[in-house]
């Protein structure tokens, strides 16, 4: 019988299951993310000569590095924003596929970045006679401040996609254990049953369909049905 003390140990155990699921993924996923994250970094120095020349054609010359100048400005922007402000929907195509920006793409993107690029993060730029010591470790306190904002958004994102997707096996292997079977196109779930003649065992009883599944109209794809 569902009592309160019931549903609290349910809660409990989901709390549980929640917080193993947490710590599992989003672990491996940081760890995956961040060598990546590390070597595209170092590309974007390279092209743009650690940030003091970025130029449409640095740019052009790699087009993945736009992923790392996002997460260098003040204040960060995203794949989506950046894209409008260029008058495409996103810059996913430069980021993931290194797809190489129009002319006038290039030097909006440039400019973009020269203007809000976080030059306290980058101290190397307004003190260019920096002892090499002490630009070594801005360098490496610049890298690795870089690359973990962009792991620990990256993952954040991962993390719901892989978490949505295991809910979703969760509830379709529990819908299946109750004998339900997916919808995967439009049409009647099962053809009518024969009709019984003298002699023959009843059929099976199953539980009532819900508001008369009868017509192709009432079972659209992508649900279980009995």
């Amino acid at each position: 019988m569902m009592n309160r003390d019931f549903l609290r140990e349910q809660m409990a155990v989901s709390e549980a299951n929640e917080e193993r699921t947490y710590k599992a993924l989003t672990l491996a996923l940081f760890r995956g993310i961040q060598d990546p994250l590390k070597l595209l970094y170092d590309q974007t120095v390279t092209a743009t000569k650690h940030f003091t020349s970025i130029t449409p054609d640095s740019i052009k010359a790699n087009p993945k590095v736009v992923k790392t100048l996002r997460y260098c400005l003040a204040p960060m922007i995203s794949q989506m924003r950046l894209g409008q402000l260029i008058g495409l929907g996103t810059t996913g195509s430069f980021e993931e596929q290194g797809l190489v920006p129009a002319d006038d793409q290039a030097e909006r993107l440039a400019r973009w970045f020269n203007d809000y690029l976080d030059r306290e993060r980058f101290q190397w730029l307004a003190r260019p006679g920096m002892p090499a010591a002490e630009r070594g470790i801005a360098e490496l306190y610049a890298k690795l401040w870089t690359v973990s904002l962009q792991s620990n958004q990256n993952t954040a994102t991962k993390y719901r996609t892989q978490r949505k997707e295991l809910q979703e096996k969760a509830v379709a292997a529990a819908l299946e254990g109750m004998g339900l079977t997916f919808q995967d196109k439009l049409g009647v779930p099962q053809p009518p049953r024969q009709r019984r003649k003298r002699g023959d065992p009843p059929h099976p009883q199953l539980p009532r369909r819900l508001d008369g599944i009868d017509a192709v109209e009432d079972v659209l794809p992508g649900r279980y049905v009995k």
